[in-house]
C-alpha cells in the first residue's frame, strides 16, 4: 500500500500521485524497536519535502527556525520567567470558572521543555540562555532528539523517521529547536532592551581592574 501526503493547501505543491518508480524516488525502510521494518517512507529524488509541504492546516505560534535549508516554526512551549505555553490548549472547569490547560497530546511536551528550563535556572542561571551548548541540557541525546521531533511534529506532519531522512534534526541544530522552544529568542531581546545605553558622546563605563 502506498500512502502519499498530500501538499499542504496554497503551498504551490504539484498534486501526488500514485506510482511507485525508484529511479526518480528515494525510499528508506522504517523498523520498530525489533528490527523489524513497519513500513517505508519515501519522496521524489528531485524534490524533496520542503516544510510548506509538511505543515499542518493550523499552526501554534513561535519562532522560525532554518532547519537544513528550510523554515520551520517552532512552537514556544514555554516562555522566560513564566507559566505560559503557547501549545495548543483546552478549558477546563475549576474552582467555579474555565481555565486554560495546554491538551493532553502536548502536556508532556510542556513539562519536559519546562524540566529543561527549570534545570538552567537552577544550574547554569538565567543568563547561560544566551550562550548555551550541547553539554548545558539536562537530556540525554537521544532524549533530546525525541524532544525535537515531538515539538516539530506540532506544527508540521512528521516523526523520528522523518527528522532523520530530511536531516531537520542533528547534533549541532537539536539544541536551537529546544532553546527556540523555551522562548530564548524573546529573553535575549527583553536583556537588549533592560540594558542601560550609553549617553551619546560619553566614553562607554568600564569596571576598575581591581
Amino acid at each position: 500500500m502506498l500512502l502519499f501526503v498530500q501538499p499542504a493547501p496554497e503551498s504551490g505543491g504539484q498534486q501526488a500521485t500514485f506510482n511507485y518508480d525508484p529511479t526518480v524516488q528515494t525510499w528508506r525502510p522504517v523498523e520498530s524497536e525489533d528490527g523489524k521494518v513497519t513500513h517505508w517512507i519515501g519522496w521524489e529524488i528531485e524534490r524533496p519535502p520542503t516544510s510548506r509541504d509538511l505543515i499542518r492546516p493550523q499552526i501554534t505560534e513561535g519562532l522560525p527556525l532554518n532547519l537544513n535549508g528550510s523554515p520551520y516554526v517552532i512552537p514556544l512551549a514555554k516562555l522566560p520567567d513564566t507559566d505560559l505555553s503557547q501549545l495548543p490548549k483546552r478549558f477546563v472547569w475549576r474552582k467555579g470558572g474555565i481555565q486554560q490547560v495546554v491538551k493532553d497530546r502536548y502536556a508532556d511536551i510542556c513539562v519536559r521543555c519546562q524540566k529543561q528550563f527549570e534545570w538552567i535556572l537552577t544550574h547554569l542561571g538565567i543568563e547561560a540562555l544566551s550562550n548555551l551548548e550541547a553539554e548545558d541540557f539536562v537530556f540525554e541525546p537521544y532524549e533530546r532528539f525525541y524532544l525535537c521531533a515531538d515539538l516539530l511534529n506540532v506544527n508540521y506532519r512528521v516523526s523520528g523517521p522523518e527528522c532523520c531522512e530530511l536531516g531537520i534534526v542533528d547534533s549541532k541544530n537539536m539544541w536551537y529547536i529546544i532553546k527556540y522552544s523555551i522562548g530564548w529568542q524573546y529573553w535575549e531581546a527583553e536583556q537588549r532592551v533592560r540594558a542601560p545605553k550609553e549617553e551619546p558622546g560619553k566614553a562607554p563605563a568600564t569596571l576598575s581592574a581591581t
